[in-house]
C-alpha cells in the first residue's frame, strides 16, 4: 500500500490553475511543465498558505489566507472546502508515519530501496534551470526528504542514449530519422502525459556531473537494445562553446550555447546485445573512463531476466 507521510504536500485544483497561469505568462519562455500544479505546490508550501496532508486529513487548517492570496492573484474556487473534506476522507487511510516506518525496517535489518523520480539535470537547484521540476532529485536529498539517517550505496541508473520531456536546451538532441526510431523502439513516451520524449544521443558531459554530484559507484545502463536499431550511433564526449572545448558542466555557461562534440561508434545494428557487442563495449569504457564509475549492470529489455550484472 502506498503511504503518505503527514508532512507531505498536497495539490489542490487551484494549484492546477495557477501552474497553467503561471505558463501562459512565460509565453514563449515556457518551461513545458505538465500543468497538474506541481510546482505551485511546492511554492506554496514555502509561503505556508497551504496545507499538509496531515493538516488537510485531521481538517484543522485555516483557508482564508490560501483564499485571500489566489484572488489577489485572479483565482477562485467556489468548492474549494468541499474538495479539501472528499479529499481528506480519501487520503487518510493512507496517511503514515513513513520516516518512523523505514527507521523501524532498518533496525530489523531490512533492506530498503529508494527510488528518484526524475533525473538529475531536472534537479531544482542542480538542474539546467529553470528548465527543471520543483524538488530535488539528487541522492543528497534522500536524508531530508525522506527523514532518516541512512547510510546508502547510489546506483546511477542512465539509458545508453538521453531524453528530455518539454522545453529546454539539449546539446545532443537528434534532428535526424533516428529520433524517431528510438522514440518508437524505446517508448519514450512520458509516463504521466504522454508526450513524446525529445531524443539525444549519450551525453558524457552530462553523465559525468550526475555521477559526481550522486556520488555513484556504479551506473546500470539501460535500453542497449533501443540503440541496436541504430545504424550507426553516437556519443556526445564534449561541448564547443564559444570555440573552447567544455568537459565539465558545471552551470557557468549557459547550456543554450553547448554544441556536442560526437564521436560515433562502432555499430551494433541489430545485434545481439546478450552478447555484448564491440560498439556495448566501446560506451561501457567510455562511461567507465568519463565518469570514474563502474558499469555494473546492462539492461537489453523490459523483461526482469534482460538485466544482466557485469
Amino acid at each position: 500500500m502506498l503511504l503518505i507521510d503527514p508532512r507531505s504536500s498536497i495539490v489542490s485544483p487551484l494549484e492546477k490553475e495557477l501552474d497553467a497561469l503561471i505558463e501562459r505568462i512565460r509565453g514563449k519562455k515556457a518551461i513545458g511543465t505538465t500543468r497538474r500544479g506541481i510546482g505551485p505546490a511546492y511554492a506554496m508550501r514555502a509561503l505556508r498558505l497551504t496545507p499538509t496532508a496531515g493538516q488537510l486529513a485531521s481538517g484543522h487548517f485555516d483557508t482564508h489566507p490560501m483564499k485571500s492570496f489566489y484572488e489577489i492573484v485572479g483565482l477562485s474556487y467556489d468548492n474549494l472546502e468541499g474538495w479539501m473534506k472528499e479529499y481528506s476522507s480519501f487520503i487518510r487511510p493512507f496517511i503514515s508515519d513513513v520516516p518512523h516506518e523505514i527507521s523501524e525496517m532498518q533496525e530489523r535489518g531490512e533492506a530498503v530501496i529508494l527510488e528518484g523520480s526524475q533525473g538529475t539535470m531536472l534537479d531544482l537547484l542542480f538542474g539546467t534551470y529553470p528548465y527543471v521540476t520543483s524538488s530535488q532529485t539528487t541522492a543528497g536529498f534522500i536524508h531530508s526528504s525522506l527523514g532518516v539517517k541512512v547510510k546508502f550505496d547510489v546506483l546511477g541508473v542512465a539509458k545508453c542514449y538521453t531524453t528530455r520531456v518539454g522545453s529546454g536546451p539539449f546539446p545532443s538532441e537528434v534532428f535526424s530519422k533516428d529520433s524517431e526510431k528510438i522514440r518508437e523502439a524505446g517508448n519514450e513516451y512520458g509516463s504521466t502525459t504522454g508526450r513524446p520524449r525529445r531524443i539525444g544521443w549519450l551525453d558524457l558531459v552530462l553523465l559525468r556531473y550526475a555521477c559526481r554530484i550522486n556520488n555513484c559507484k556504479e551506473v546500470a545502463l539501460m535500453k542497449l537494445d533501443v540503440l541496436a536499431e541504430i545504424k550507426q550511433p553516437f556519443v556526445c564526449i564534449s561541448y564547443d562553446v564559444e570555440g573552447r572545448e567544455v568537459k565539465e558542466y558545471d552551470g557557468s555557461f549557459p547550456l543554450e550555447t553547448a554544441k556536442p562534440n560526437l564521436m560515433s561508434i562502432t555499430s551494433f545494428y541489430k545485434e545481439d546485445v546478450r552478447k555484448i557487442p564491440q560498439g556495448v563495449k566501446e560506451i561501457i569504457n567510455l562511461v567507465e573512463s568519463e565518469t570514474s564509475s563502474h558499469v555494473g549492470m546492462l539492461s537489453y529489455g523490459q523483461e526482469r531476466e534482460k538485466t544482466v550484472e557485469l
